[in-house]
């Protein structure tokens, strides 16, 4: 941080220079993560549960009450990864959250957690990369872009998106539009997984890089859906002067 009592000084210069003169003395390494050994017990128990759930043991490790979602989020993890060996932390993120990555049987499988001073659960959220979703997910991802990035809109393919008219097909055919001015044609590039909801990045022909995300609701169909940034590649606000 630089501080300074004059209106014209270059603050960027001074700090620019620190940070030479640190980098050439070698200083400037990056952070290894350092798990406080009060997460640890909590992070073996949590490998437990998700292994084979036990609600009171996963209430041992947490802050709060059990979520009554969370058998069935652990069990969605596990149906993708099958058995995990071990973790190990990858990174520290603000606000207690600590990275990190398990040995599972398929695919690479993360885990940010947030925890409190006593070294307690406070939330948890699963990530999954590069892994293929279940048919009946690609299937909706496939329909999905088709409704947006046809050359037609078809009431056919959105009944089969949107089967509860959860968005009503008026407003379907103004975001279509927008979508297709906006990116020109997309086709699916790599798939993740997140909580309880899937990610595919997409490749198009025009506009900045784009993702489609989709929740299901408990009976399988399209809970919610948004076109966003892919992760990473959130706009940022641009410093005033």
């Amino acid at each position: 941080m630089v501080l300074t009592n004059f209106g014209n000084a270059n603050t960027e210069a001074f700090a620019t220079r620190a940070f030479e003169t640190l980098e050439a003395t070698g200083a400037m390494k990056p952070r290894v993560p350092v798990i406080s050994d009060t997460v640890t017990p909590a992070m073996k128990t949590f490998l437990e549960v998700y292994n084979a759930f036990d609600a009171a043991k996963l209430q041992t490790i947490l802050e709060r009450q059990i979520d009554p979602r969370e058998q069935g989020e652990l069990a969605g993890y596990h149906a993708l990864h099958g058995t995990c060996t071990a973790f190990k932390p990858m990174k520290m993120l603000p606000g207690g959250v600590a990275a990190f990555a398990f040995t599972c049987e398929h695919g690479n499988f993360e885990l940010d957690a947030n925890f409190d001073g006593a070294g307690k659960l406070v939330g948890f959220l699963g990530r999954s990369a590069g892994i293929a979703p279940p048919a009946n997910v690609a299937k909706l991802f496939n329909a999905a872009l088709a409704l947006h990035f046809s050359p037609t809109f078809s009431s056919a393919i959105y009944k089969q998106v949107f089967p509860k008219n959860q968005v009503p097909e008026a407003n379907a055919r103004a975001v279509t539009a927008n979508l297709k001015a906006q990116f020109g044609t997309c086709k699916p590039g790599a798939y993740s997984h997140e909580g309880f909801g899937w990610t595919l990045d997409l490749v198009c022909t025009k506009g900045n890089p784009v993702a489609l995300s989709i929740e299901l609701d408990p009976h399988g169909d399209i809970g919610s859906i948004q076109f966003h940034p892919p992760a990473g590649q959130e706009p940022q606000r641009c410093p005033t002067r």
